[in-house]
């Protein structure tokens, strides 16, 4: 079954969540069914998302914004995307 993930406010986590569960063709499920969907589709768990790897290490890549404005750690995340300098990958195994 396909999913989605989705990224809300704190402040309205509690309201969006309850508009979804609405929903009774929609099947909500929490943390350790996010684990699980992640690690069946070879993406990083959020037990592996530390700051012992960088975006690109991650493979996410495809979430950084390199036209926005400063962010902590963006000289090093363009110098690393620049000279392909990632040394270590996080993958997965199916």
């Amino acid at each position: 079954a396909a999913g989605v993930t989705l990224l809300v406010d704190a402040a309205n986590a509690a309201a969006v969540w309850q508009k979804i569960a609405e929903h009774k063709e929609v099947r909500v499920g929490g943390s350790a069914e996010y684990e699980l969907m992640c690690i069946r589709d070879g993406k990083p768990t959020s037990r592996e998302l530390t700051q012992d790897y960088n975006p690109l290490e991650a493979g996410l890549l495809r979430a950084i914004d390199f036209d926005k404005g400063c962010y902590i750690g963006q000289e090093t995340i363009a110098k690393l995307k620049t000279n392909n300098g990632v040394k270590q990958q996080l993958v997965g195994f199916r």
